[in-house]
């Protein structure tokens, strides 16, 4: 890029929100926000065993959870009920786990009272979804 100039128009709303979350970090410092993900994660997996899910993994990552979807619900159906009619995103398993486990990420600027909302309305939907109100 002789003239430092790009042949497209970049991804502007990407490259802001780069910027600020550079800042965080500086602001913050790495540790802190790795602490913080742990933390939140540790806490994520509590309130799923607290709700009767089996976690998925026994090596858990700072920054997602796995949780096993009960026997009798569709997981791909809890996925887009999640998202389309209750306003809450998280992710369903891949290749094989599809449709058998949820994924929720605990990183970022997501605080512990959006994933205390996000698991209240996931306990709500798999019953809702098994019948068992």
């Amino acid at each position: 890029m002789k003239d430092w100039d790009t042949p497209f128009t970049p991804a502007l709303g990407i490259v802001r929100a780069l910027d600020v979350a550079l800042d965080l970090i500086e602001k913050d410092g790495m540790e802190k926000r790795w602490k913080r993900a742990e933390e939140l994660g540790d806490w994520t997996r509590k309130q799923l065993k607290g709700i009767g899910l089996e976690l998925y993994s026994r090596a858990p990552s700072a920054t997602v959870s796995a949780a096993c979807v009960p026997a009798g619900v569709d997981g791909s159906r809890l996925v887009k009920v999640m998202r389309d009619e209750k306003g809450v995103t998280l992710a369903g398993g891949q290749g094989e786990l599809t449709g058998k486990i949820v994924r929720i990420a605990h990183m970022g600027s997501i605080t512990r009272e959006d994933l205390e909302c996000g698991i209240q309305i996931l306990k709500e939907t798999i019953q809702e979804l098994s019948g068992k109100k």
